[in-house]
């Protein structure tokens, strides 16, 4: 999945066996206590339409809207079959000065991405396979997210994405949303 994300995971070299362990697959809309997430196609949402996305089409651009039920901190990190893990929110065209490995969020705000004019494009490219995981992790303080060295050390990216909840009935303060997506 491209955008126009800061591709530190990518030059890290963390593999997505690393956190392959970790990620528990859902379906393309996902709900948990403390976030909701669909994926729709870009052109049918610029519309109005609200028709969750079951299957990808390669390199056609897709909406991701994100809805955290606490404020905090949000990142959201594309786990693709084949590639490397990226952050792909927050980056350069969302948060330009803000700390590029997490940004604040609103309790109940909709937060949505990939139309090229008012965020980043989502795609998936044929490249990085047929599937793959987003991994929505949400905190209620910064320092429960990852810091941006730690990138460099694969054990602490598997040991982060660990120790958020998923699932459940509240918010933990430590919270994650998987979505699997397939591609054709």
């Amino acid at each position: 999945m491209n955008g126009l994300s800061d591709r530190r995971a990518r030059s890290t070299g963390v593999r997505i066996a690393i956190a392959a362990a970790a990620l528990i697959a859902t379906v393309a809309s996902a709900q948990a206590a403390c976030v909701t997430a669909s994926m729709y196609d870009l052109e049918g949402f610029n519309r109005g339409e609200r028709s969750t996305l079951r299957v990808l089409q390669y390199d056609r651009l897709f909406t991701l809207c994100v809805t955290p039920a606490s404020s905090g901190f949000m990142q959201i990190l594309d786990t693709p079959e084949t590639g490397d893990i990226e952050v792909i929110y927050p980056n350069a065209a969302t948060n330009a000065g803000g700390n590029p490995e997490y940004a604040p969020v609103e309790a109940g705000k909709e937060y949505c991405f990939g139309d090229p004019a008012k965020t980043f494009p989502l795609y998936q490219p044929k490249s990085e396979g047929s599937s793959g995981k987003l991994a929505i992790t949400l905190t209620l303080t910064e320092d429960q997210q990852l810091e941006a060295d730690a990138w460099s050390r694969p054990g602490e990216v598997r040991n982060h994405l660990g120790s958020h909840r998923q699932g459940g009935a509240t918010c933990t303060g430590r919270d994650i949303l998987y979505i699997s997506y397939q591609a054709q």
